[in-house]
């Protein structure tokens, strides 16, 4: 299992020092009740129901709660200290790009691979360069603010450029935007129609989106247990395949409606959702044995992402006519998946993991390098509980043009059958 090290889990305690929680709960509370105004105008809404929000105290965590009696009035709940952690990380992530371009020859050794020394989505700066239309609207007015504060302080020796600044806020806005997606897939999707009903102790289903223990769980809610066993929860982790697929297709079509679907966040999402299951990792092994949990080990989870992920993208760029062809998108993304892999895989490395000199790479890069056949296996364990609940979750889906189908096609070719492509659409 991957280690923690005690250093760092210090230093990680003492950024929240640092960070304005107000400030930044501020900003959190306006991004998500604006997705949640948008669910209510479109799906809830005119089924007469509503989609309410909490911000609760705890341990970092997410989930959501549907009551059966009243499938339309779903809760989703966001712990304050998630906020507060998912900022901390969308803070520090250009900053370690910065040491990890300036610092290193890992990007050098990229742009020497053949496969990438002509590519125009290839780019030198630590992250893209954004423009001030990139950062969300609800965002930009204090990003730009910070920019202006930054630049006339003038206190820190190397003070982040504005483009790594609006990085931060981009970065902010789609771990938030993801998460609540993949809570709310839970809810559009019917899954409290299919969670084991022997386990329920009262009229509401509760998913939480990190493991916890009994005691910290809601005591008077039906909540779908996260106590290891030794028979793996295949149904569940299915599951949460699909709620991902979800979170991805919602917030790629979020971005898109917004006019700011683009290589450079196309790219930034990958490295936001990247950075959010790799926060998972400390709880597996350094191997892809079948997680006992709920969840699905977060490799399993990271190609199963990008796989949709490619292939909307693929779709987009050659609607767009920015691409011609389907190869020329697949060489186009193949460097971003390739680089956000390197640029993730070390930041969190950085950030938690107590690392063994021996090592070439960080178990979790290790792992999605070598770990090929053990993902085909993992699939394979996972097809009939997928093939059993996708169809309902379908026939079940508050969204009548959804993508679940679409991804679940692409996994069974994917996996099943030729073995992981997620950079081949």
């Amino acid at each position: 299992m991957s280690q923690f090290d005690e250093l760092k889990k210090l230093r990680l305690e003492q950024e929240r020092q640092y960070i304005n929680q107000d400030f930044v709960e501020g900003l959190a509370f306006s991004l998500l009740t604006s997705l949640v105004a948008r669910a209510n105008l479109e799906i809830y809404g005119p089924r007469g129901g509503e989609l309410s929000l909490s911000l609760e105290y705890g341990p970092p965590n997410a989930g959501v709660a549907v009551s059966a009696a009243a499938p339309f009035k779903p809760r989703i709940s966001f712990r304050r200290s998630l906020i507060w952690d998912i900022y901390a990380d969308a803070l520090v992530f250009p900053l370690v790009c910065r040491r990890i371009a300036q610092d290193t020859d890992v990007l050098k050794q990229l742009h020497e691979d053949e496969h990438f020394r002509v590519c125009r989505t290839r780019f030198d700066d630590a992250v893209p360069v954004l423009g001030e239309t990139d950062v969300c609207e609800i965002f930009r007015s204090a990003c730009e603010a910070l920019i202006r504060d930054i630049e006339a302080s003038r206190q820190d020796e190397k003070p982040p450029l504005p483009h790594e600044v609006r990085c931060r806020f981009v970065l902010f806005e789609l771990m938030l935007a993801w998460t609540f997606f993949h809570e709310l897939g839970h809810a559009i999707q019917g899954h409290y129609l299919m969670h084991d009903q022997s386990t329920a102790v009262g009229a509401e289903w509760v998913h939480l989106e990190m493991e916890e223990s009994p005691a910290e769980e809601a005591a008077a809610a039906a909540v779908e247990t996260s106590v290891p066993s030794k028979t793996p929860d295949l149904a569940s982790q299915a599951r949460e395949l699909m709620a991902d697929a979800e979170a991805t297709s919602l917030t790629l079509n979020y971005l898109g409606l917004q006019g700011r679907m683009k290589i450079s966040t196309g790219y930034l999402l990958t490295c936001a959702i990247g950075c959010l299951l790799q926060r998972f990792y400390l709880n597996y092994p350094e191997s892809l044995e079948i997680s006992p949990d709920r969840h699905p080990h977060p490799v399993v989870r990271d190609e199963s992402t990008q796989l949709l992920s490619n292939h909307w993208i693929t779709d987009f760029l050659i609607v767009r006519k920015q691409c011609s062809t389907r190869e020329e998108a697949v060489m186009l993304l193949a460097y971003l998946n390739v680089r956000a892999l390197i640029m993730t895989g070390i930041f969190r490395s950085h950030r938690i993991e107590n690392l063994d000199e021996s090592r070439e790479l960080p178990s979790y890069m290790q792992l999605l390098q070598d770990g090929k056949q053990g993902l085909i296996a993992y699939f394979q364990a996972l097809m009939p509980h997928l093939e059993h609940q996708v169809p309902k979750a379908v026939a079940n889906h508050l969204v009548e043009v959804n993508w679940l189908e679409y991804w679940f096609e692409r996994v069974k070719h994917g996996f099943a059958v030729k073995g992981p492509l997620s950079q081949k659409p």
